[in-house]
C-alpha cells in the first residue's frame, strides 16, 4: 500500500498485464510490483527475506491504513514460516515465538516505532546499540579516594 506522499521513496515497477484479488465480496486490480528484502528482527536480527510485493496506491485524502504490507500464504510458504494456531506459535528459521494477540497491532505509533527501529543498518546497529546502553546507565557519585584506596595500592 503506497500512500502518494510516499511514493518516491519505494521504486515499483509497472507489470505487462494488471493482476486481479478477489477479497470478500470485492475484487481490485493492482498494477505495480516491487522487488524488495526484509527482516522479522524478532527472530532474527541479520536473515533477509526477499519479496515481491503487489503495489496498490491509496488517494491521497485516505486515512492511513493499519497495514503497509500483508503478506500473503504463499509468500510465507515460499519464507518457511510455520503458523500453528493449535498452539499459537509462529516459527520463522527454525525459531518459534508464541503468536502475537491482534489487539497488539492496532497501535500504529507502536508498530511504526517498530520498524524504524530496524531499519539501522547492520553495520551500524550494534554501535549504536552499545552507545544507548552507555547513556541509559544509571552512574552513582564515586568515593575517588575510597577506591584508590582499595583497589590502587600500587599508585601510593
Amino acid at each position: 500500500v503506497v500512500h502518494p506522499l510516499n511514493k518516491e521513496k519505494i521504486p515499483q515497477k509497472e507489470r505487462f498485464a494488471p493482476q486481479k484479488w478477489k477479497i470478500s465480496n470485492e475484487t481490485f486490480k493492482t498494477t505495480k510490483v516491487r522487488n524488495f528484502e526484509m527482516k522479522f528482527p524478532e527472530f532474527s536480527l541479520s536473515k533477509l527475506f526477499t519479496l515481491k510485493p503487489d503495489i496498490v496506491d491509496i488517494p491521497l485524502e485516505m486515512n492511513k491504513l493499519v497495514y503497509d504490507l500483508i503478506i500473503g500464504v504463499d509468500a510465507m510458504a515460499k519464507m518457511g514460516v510455520v503458523m500453528d494456531f493449535a498452539s499459537f506459535e509462529l516459527t520463522i528459521n527454525h525459531q518459534v515465538l508464541p503468536m502475537k494477540k491482534t489487539t497488539c497491532h492496532w497501535d500504529t505509533k507502536v508498530l511504526n516505532n517498530f520498524h524504524r527501529d530496524h531499519l539501522e543498518p547492520i553495520s551500524t546497529a550494534k554501535e549504536t546499540k552499545h552507545t544507548i546502553e552507555i547513556l541509559d546507565a544509571k552512574y552513582e557519585k564515586a568515593n575517588l579516594a575510597e577506591i584508590v584506596k582499595e583497589n590502587c595500592s600500587h599508585l601510593s
